[in-house]
């Protein structure tokens, strides 16, 4: 194909990132189609920006119409006549949702090609204005541009098409290329030199029908490959040491043991074959496991693969590609055009790519990537490469940094911190680890903890902080107030039986977000100038853990605070959902504030019970100031104790006048268990 007259005078390699104001991102979670930019701040703008938001972008075609006539003979054109097709079909969705019926008509189909503000990507957005407000940019198509290893283009276009088969020679050549620069660059976070051999590795040196030996190291160095998968913890493998036949393993080692020879690596790691011996099992293996995939040269990640059968290198269907000739600075070349996933080019985060993929559902599988310095991951579309400098993909997306890995100076940069291992380092760093973990599965609904339990002992090394049942005793009174997510989709739960104290996150399943006061407070943040402050104490805590572990399994928790303790009750309207409800203060306004209710079952608990808010921090700005607290019940059968059912954010006028604000005599003492 060709291009049309608008994308011919286009310079589709250099398009413009969409003004600065647009800042704020968010996809619906009724269709990822339906994707859009917004304005954080409504602020008044100086003439130069307000002009440059009139055009967020490139002109592109003025209506639907134009698009379409178009696309019968443009390539880039075709991609987003397909991409607003399906944008079409999903947006009546977006009208049965009340909250974007009010404040959103669709777009005006006025279009712009523009980058994101973080242009992570070998491509570029189509852009359209929201029909009533300014305010809104919707993301009717997202493009990806790509060409072949050898085509002229190659050294200013970094997507590169999509073999089906992952392991084939282009392939390959790509992932050796990532590595090589990683071990060329000085003093690089990710270089990996030769380190202390695992007591036990595959050696896999042979062709590609020979079978494997286990060898035993002796303690000497070398490089090595480390598998990370979802382990079938059902089926166990027992195998002769002396001799492995390739037939008698499932897929996924087949294919992690043709992967380790063809990137020329003699030794591979995979734990069920190197640990089988060890009586003990994985969860007390757990600190050599983190060592282990720290040391690796390489991680294999089959990301892609829900059990150890699929495989690792599994088919992939590369998009449909539509070409075009094109030349920039004189030299030409043959372009691919293809739709891709619209989330990636407006969020800045790799793990919106990684969030679907079966790896990253599986809970125990995300300490081999926090430790691991370097990982390939064998997604189900294509391959990844992650490492302390960068997160790559085949078809050209590229995020500078990192915040999944226990290196220090990635951590720094990310964080816009010198100093590691302060309590604000370390709450930034776990409430990463944390929203990563909190969405995924374990087979066993006990290994909440300990399948995080090699990280917490590494920050706790680090730091010196004490860790309890999940949070830090430098920033406990804001790791208390952690929130339930998905509530509205009834997205948590209570597990079965006792696993953690009410206060941990822990003693639920399902997605939350923890509390950092820091956050957002720097310069031009959108907590900038406030002030915070403590209004509880914690007084004493202790946590009994199960076994020798003090990171993992824990039967009983306590926390004493000094701590304001205000009834509340349901609100004059009495508007309640399954876990929000609209409650109130004794002195504070009617309307009352919201209280989230961590699980279904907590928000029935507090049904026809007294139920109480502990006021823990105050933040301030100006005139006005914000409490946040947990919702509580009392524990009859213990005098003085609660136990957490979820959490509340109040202002000075829903909070009221309280007799605490005078006088400190007037707080109670309390235990949460």
């Amino acid at each position: 194909m060709s291009l049309c007259t608008t994308c011919s005078s286009i310079d589709l390699l250099n398009i413009p990132k969409i003004p600065p104001s647009f800042d704020r991102y968010a996809a619906q979670n009724i269709s990822p189609a339906l994707a859009q930019i917004t304005r954080r701040n409504n602020k008044q703008t100086d003439t130069s920006e307000a002009e440059a938001d009139q055009n967020p972008g490139v002109p592109y075609h003025h209506s639907l119409d134009d698009l379409a006539a178009a696309a019968s003979d443009c390539a880039i054109c075709k991609v987003v006549q397909q991409d607003v097709e399906q944008f079409q079909a999903e947006y009546p969705k977006a009208q049965e949702e009340q909250h974007l019926r009010a404040r959103t008509k669709g777009p005006g189909w006025r279009m712009w090609l523009a980058q994101s503000q973080n242009n992570c990507s070998s491509g570029f957005m189509v852009v359209s204005l929201d029909a009533e407000s300014e305010n809104v940019l919707w993301i009717v198509s997202a493009v990806g541009l790509c060409v072949d290893d050898n085509d002229p283009l190659s050294g200013v276009v970094s997507g590169r098409k999509i073999d089906a088969n992952p392991s084939s020679n282009s392939t390959i050549e790509r992932a050796l290329r990532w590595m090589r620069a990683c071990d060329e660059h000085e003093k690089s976070r990710c270089a990996v030199a030769e380190s202390d051999l695992p007591s036990k590795l595959l050696d896999v040196e042979g062709t590609e029908s020979d079978g494997v030996m286990v060898y035993a190291s002796g303690g000497e160095k070398g490089k090595y490959a480390a598998l990370s998968h979802i382990r079938d913890v059902d089926s166990p493998i027992i195998t002769d040491e002396e001799n492995i036949s390739l037939e008698e393993l499932p897929q996924t080692y087949r294919d992690a043991i043709i992967m380790t020879r063809k990137l020329g690596l003699q030794y591979l790691w995979i734990e069920s074959l190197c640990s089988q011996n060890d009586p003990t099992g994985r969860i007390s293996l757990s600190p050599k496991i983190a060592s282990i995939y720290a040391n690796a040269y390489i991680a294999l990640s089959a990301t892609g693969s829900s059990s150890d059968a699929d495989g690792m290198l599994i088919h992939r269907t590369p998009p449909p590609y539509h070409s075009f000739t094109y030349s920039h600075d004189n030299t030409q070349g043959t372009v691919f055009a293809s739709s891709r996933p619209k989330e990636p080019n407006y969020y800045f985060g790799n793990e919106r790519i990684l969030r679907p993929e079966p790896l990253s559902q599986h809970g125990w599988t995300l300490q081999d990537r926090i430790f691991s310095p370097r990982i390939l991951h064998f997604g189900t579309s294509q391959l990844y490469y992650e490492c302390n400098t960068h997160f790559v993909s085949e078809d050209g997306f590229e995020m500078t940094g990192r915040n999944e890995t226990i290196n220090e100076t990635a951590l720094s940069a990310s964080f816009s911190t010198a100093t590691p291992w302060t309590p604000y380092f370390v709450s930034l760093f776990w409430q990463t680890v944390l929203d990563l973990y909190c969405r995924r599965t374990l087979p066993n609904i006990n290994d909440k903890m300990p399948a995080l339990s090699s990280i917490a002992a590494h920050i706790a090394s680090k730091s010196q902080d004490t860790y309890i049942a999940g949070f830090w005793r430098a920033s406990l009174l804001d790791d208390l107030i952690w929130q339930a997510t998905g509530h509205a989709k009834g997205k948590t739960s209570d597990p079965p039986n006792y696993r953690a104290p009410s206060w941990s996150w822990a003693s639920i399943d399902g997605p939350f977000g923890m509390f950092c006061r820091g956050q957002g407070s720097g310069k031009g943040g959108w907590m900038e100038g406030v002030e915070w402050s403590d209004v509880a104490t914690v007084l004493d805590y202790s946590v009994t853990p199960k076994g020798d572990d003090p990171y993992g399994e824990v039967t009983d928790g306590w926390i004493k605070l000094r701590t304001p303790l205000e009834r509340i009750e349901l609100a004059e309207d009495g508007q309640k959902t399954k876990q929000v409800w609209k409650m109130r203060t004794k002195n504070g306004t009617k309307e009352g504030t919201v209280c989230i209710f961590d699980t279904k079952t907590r928000a029935e608990e507090a049904e026809g019970k007294e139920v109480y808010a502990l006021v823990l921090v105050k933040n301030s700005k100006g005139s006005t100031a914000s409490y946040h607290g947990i919702v509580v019940i009392a524990v009859h059968e213990k005098e003085g104790t609660y136990k957490r059912l979820g959490k509340a954010v109040f202002d000075d006028e829903t909070l009221g006048e309280c007799e605490w604000m005078g006088d400190e005599g007037k707080l109670a003492e309390v235990v949460i268990v």
